[in-house]
């Protein structure tokens, strides 16, 4: 073998396995670029997080409690208050404010009575039952586009709200869950019978989180009001943030403050939130973002204070 055989195979000896080298420093690279903050307008929204293990549990609950209502009647004081509640959403359909008015006070009369004789059980199984009610009339009407006495009575204006929401988004068709549409009945039923600050119908942490959850990924209308129907969804979302800020203090706030401040072009109050939050959470799955976030709200400031 000749002396430059020997020479070019030495040399190619050096460079086995460069092409490995060369692939691993590019990951790195990449890595790296991808890992330092850049300015980005904000590309995601933060959602409260679900504990879905522990509703599905709780919604199995209220479909047992519902099934065994539905097998024996409830007592005459608790049905009452379900015929109560009925009235109050027909008075909400035709808009009688005085009626409507009237039709409160003698729904949270009933539950008083019924509280006070029959204890809570018998009107956690009212709930359970109109939320069933409630789920069944909304598939007769997304499979007829018929509004039934049921759909009247214990949704009330609902079905005009829900169009005004956007919630309907063909003839007839709910865009809601199975899972969404009882969250929101039950909502309702607490609210209106005056028993959200009291135990047990009281809303748990997890039930607000799913609550807010809905709200905030299909904000409830009318929009554009004042000529901007997009603005008006994001100031809806930050009531909904405010709200579930006070309810869960796990939930990122200020970072959802930022990302929707952002897309108002309320620049420096975006950048304020965002640095709030980067201050409570230096790091955690959002840090990045956030920091990504803020240097795209400072560049905004920059190139408005230049113009």
């Amino acid at each position: 073998m000749g002396a430059d055989s020997r020479n070019r195979r030495g040399w190619k000896r050096h460079l086995e396995g460069w092409e490995l080298g060369a692939a691993t420093l590019a990951m790195a690279l990449l890595a790296a670029l991808l890992f330092v903050p850049r300015a980005v307008a904000p590309d995601a929204f933060p959602l409260p997080d679900l504990d879905r293990p522990a509703l599905a549990r709780q919604r199995a609950a209220y479909e047992a409690r519902a099934r065994a209502a539905l097998a024996a009647p409830l007592p005459f004081d608790v049905r009452r208050v379900g015929e109560a509640f009925r009235q109050y959403g027909v008075a909400t359909i035709e808009r009688d404010t005085v009626l409507v008015a009237g039709q409160r006070r003698e729904l949270e009369r009933a539950v008083s009575l019924a509280l006070e004789r029959l204890g809570p059980e018998p009107l956690l199984s009212l709930r359970a039952v109109q939320t069933w009610y409630f789920q069944r009339a909304l598939s007769r009407w997304e499979a007829t586009g018929e509004q039934d006495a049921d759909l009247r009575e214990l949704g009330g204006d609902f079905l005009s709200h829900a169009e005004l929401s956007g919630w309907v988004t063909a003839p007839h068709t709910l865009e809601l869950s199975s899972a969404e549409r009882a969250a929101l009945f039950r909502m309702r039923w607490t609210e209106l019978t005056g028993l959200r600050d009291t135990l047990p119908f009281a809303p748990t942490l997890d039930d607000y989180r799913e609550y807010y959850r809905l709200l905030l990924e299909h904000p409830e209308g009318p929009f554009g009001q004042g000529g901007d129907e997009r603005r008006d969804r994001v100031r809806r979302r930050l009531g909904y943030v405010d709200a579930l800020a006070k309810r869960d203090p796990s939930y990122p706030a200020e970072l959802a403050r930022g990302v929707l401040l952002f897309d108002l072009g309320t620049y420096p109050e975006s950048a304020e939130a965002l640095r709030a939050h980067l201050l409570r959470h230096p790091s955690g799955p959002w840090t990045l973002r956030a920091q990504n976030y803020l240097r795209a709200a400072l560049r905004e400031i920059g190139t408005a204070a230049a113009l």
